[in-house]
């Protein structure tokens, strides 16, 4: 069905919204991720990935590997470090309804459970933690077609929110306590792994 272009603009406008939402907060995240946007070496040249449902079609999955990727971090087998990623969940509640064209505004909270462990030994470097990420979108009775295209695109910049903050976790942890890294390198001090929270306005 063609989308006239009164309904597009209103999905382009809040689309537009979304990204600029989203833009913010990884802003106020004050995340300095190495191997994005520079020439130096990256801090975890090599991780195993164990992520459940590793498919195209996961959302969350194929955005951690992009971000690791362009953190220049290599993805193999029996890499120093594994990377190990639970089963991320969307969860979706309704904030608000007005009568006034059946407007509602919806809060969508993402979980990835997450936890690294070293290969040499099997320890665990991060045990059981999570990140969380939010975001909502506003909708309406009028709106039923674009609906699912504001929220596939919400999906993916908060599936793009967490994993530039595993990317960070994963850097951080990749000192052993001593000071040296998994790679035989100083990078980064070792810090303990906390639940992020991130509110869209």
């Amino acid at each position: 069905m063609k989308v006239s272009v009164p309904h597009a603009a209103k999905l382009k406008a809040l689309s537009v919204a979304i990204l600029s939402a989203t833009s913010l907060s990884l802003a106020g995240c004050g995340f300095q991720l190495q191997g994005l946007g520079s020439n130096s070496a990256p801090t975890v040249p090599e991780l195993e990935f164990n992520i459940t449902n590793d498919t195209p079609q996961n959302v969350v999955a194929q955005q951690i590997h992009s971000y690791f990727q362009q953190a220049g971090t290599r993805i193999v087998a029996n890499a120093p470090v594994q990377l190990n990623v639970g089963d991320a969940t969307f969860n979706e509640t309704n904030l608000n309804y007005t009568g006034d064209g059946g407007t509602q505004q919806r809060l969508v909270v993402l979980d990835v459970p997450y936890s690294i462990q070293r290969t040499s030994d099997n320890a665990y470097l991060a045990d059981q933690q999570n990140i969380e990420v939010s975001g909502n979108y506003t909708t309406s009775t009028n709106q039923l077609l674009q609906r699912g295209d504001v929220r596939a695109q919400l999906h993916k910049q908060l599936a793009q929110q967490a994993a530039i903050q595993l990317v960070a976790r994963v850097e951080a942890l990749a000192t052993h306590p001593q000071g040296q890294s998994v790679k035989g390198h100083s990078t980064q001090p070792d810090v303990p792994a906390t639940t992020e929270h991130t509110r869209q306005p």
